[in-house]
């Protein structure tokens, strides 16, 4: 008898010409059952190289050493091998993953802008912000009087990201009167 992640004991039997003998086989499982849970409930679990869940794992693992690998974007992967015992729990607790950061230094002309990464504020514009997560980012610059200012920024891993964006005047609003002429069509005049 062969089921997967089971296995069955050999048994000596004893088989009589016309008697038919009834066989009991007693499966024992080959597998562990895995709890695996990250304090990060983004973070990715892979096992073997295969994506299985986001925050936490529970299913069963076949006996034997596996590679357990817990990542996220713009943090430290978590790798390790985990062994698997038939019948018994394998339970693994993942600290949150640390993050990769890098430097902005950001200017504007005019300065004292609105600083946004990704909708979030960063205070205002002469700025360097120390801790932001490496990889590509949303920046919007707001300032009164003009044209909201969005651009695509990549911060890297040990370098200053450095940029200084001039903002537009938004256009000043132009009154104009509406004048009716004699013959009834309708002219603007600014």
């Amino acid at each position: 008898a062969f089921m997967p992640m089971y296995r069955s004991e050999p048994q000596k039997v004893e088989i009589r010409e016309g008697k038919t003998t009834e066989i009991t086989l007693e499966l024992i499982p080959t597998f562990a059952n895995a709890d695996i849970t990250c304090q990060d409930r983004e973070a990715e679990i892979y096992i073997d190289g295969e994506f299985k869940a986001k925050g936490s794992f529970k299913g069963e693992l076949a006996e034997g050493s596996h590679q357990l690998e817990v990542k996220k974007k713009s943090h430290r992967s978590i790798r390790k091998t985990i062994n698997a015992l038939s019948g018994q729990t394998l339970t693994e607790n993942i600290d949150n993953l640390q993050a990769i950061n890098g430097k902005l230094n950001l200017d504007s002309e005019p300065y004292d802008a609105d600083i946004y990464i990704d909708g979030k504020h960063y205070g205002k514009t002469p700025n360097i912000i120390s801790q932001v997560l490496i990889g590509d980012h949303q920046l919007t610059l707001k300032k009164d009087g003009f044209k909201d200012l969005q651009e695509n920024i990549k911060i890297e891993e040990g370098k200053i990201a450095e940029y200084n964006f001039t903002l537009q005047e938004k256009p000043k609003f132009t009154e104009y009167k509406l004048i009716q002429t004699l013959k009834g069509h309708t002219n603007y005049a600014y």
